[in-house]
């Protein structure tokens, strides 16, 4: 089925932002599009209208994970547009079914490309994910494993890290200081044979560790 052909509910609680999302879908060839809200009512218009493509915002009243369940339990392909600071949200929501994760930032042909993809039912990763999926650290030392030594408290901190968390924040959820947390975050990084965030979390993503 083309895209010209479905249906698509556009669920955003700010009314700018919901019309900014409607009129990009329009152009990326949705011509019925179906404006909501709330998740509920989005869900609602979605069964009344047979909406193939729910695009869902970054200010909603449930968490955009949960959105994405609600979506996809009633077979309506899921795709959202919100701020995503760490690799970790991202792999959530995909895993929660959503069929694609765009920045609001992002371009229109990234749109466009994004709800061709959820209307074939495909899975669609933009390329700055892509570029932070990819960038692999380098290979721990011979003989040491990954995450092998990582003490209790710093796999707190390396858990509250891959949510996006800055240095203030973890210390604040952690109840220690910033500087215990530098301490902690270079201790991690050495044990991991890595230099940065980004990778820090890509690998224990990969290895389970979190």
């Amino acid at each position: 089925m083309s895209v010209d052909q479905i249906s698509a509910v556009v669920v955003e609680p700010v009314a700018l932002a919901r019309r900014g999302l409607e009129a990009m879908t329009a152009r990326a060839g949705i011509t019925k599009v179906q404006p909501a809200t709330s998740v509920a009512e989005g869900v609602r218009l979605a069964e009344l209208h047979g909406c193939s493509v729910a695009v869902i915002g970054g200010t909603l009243d449930l968490r955009p994970a949960a959105a994405v369940t609600r979506f996809s339990a009633i077979g309506v392909a899921p795709v959202v547009i919100t701020p995503v600071a760490d690799l970790m949200s991202a792999y959530r929501l995909y895993q929660a079914g959503a069929l694609g994760v765009l920045s609001p930032n992002a371009e229109e042909d990234e749109f466009c490309q994004l709800i061709a993809a959820a209307a074939r039912r495909q899975r669609y990763v933009p390329s700055n994910l892509l570029r932070d999926a990819l960038d692999r650290p380098a290979p721990p030392p011979a003989g040491r494993s990954s995450g092998v030594g990582l003490t209790q408290r710093e796999h707190d901190v390396l858990s509250v890290l891959a949510r996006g968390h800055t240095n203030r924040q973890i210390a604040d959820e952690l109840c220690i200081g910033v500087e215990t947390v530098k301490t902690h975050l270079n201790s991690i990084y050495a044990k991991f044979s890595v230099s940065r965030r980004s990778q820090a979390v890509s690998l224990a993503i990969r290895n389970r560790l979190i």
